[in-house]
């Protein structure tokens, strides 16, 4: 299986359309969805080792935008095989 390291451009690229709102609002929902067990799992981590209100937000932004990355240029790749096309030309 290759391993999905995209480059620092697209991840750039992808970064300046994600707003701390969509994490909020859109992508902790996907992240509880699609990494459910990961999700449950972490969230008592986080609240032990980040007890302040404002450190635990951060903390879970960081999660969950780590998580998305991960997603979101995975199913590049998956669609790219699928198509049989190069995730650069996408």
């Amino acid at each position: 299986m290759k391993q999905m390291d995209p480059t620092a451009a697209d991840v750039t690229l992808w970064l300046k359309h994600t707003s701390r709102k969509q994490l909020h609002n859109e992508g902790w929902i996907r992240i509880n969805q699609r990494f459910h067990g990961i999700a449950r799992a972490v969230r008592p981590y986080l609240q032990t080792h980040f007890p302040e209100a404002a450190d635990q937000e951060a903390a879970f932004d960081g999660f969950t935008l780590a998580l998305l990355a991960v997603a979101h240029f995975e199913d590049i790749e998956d669609l790219a095989q699928l198509l049989k096309t190069d995730p650069e030309d996408m």
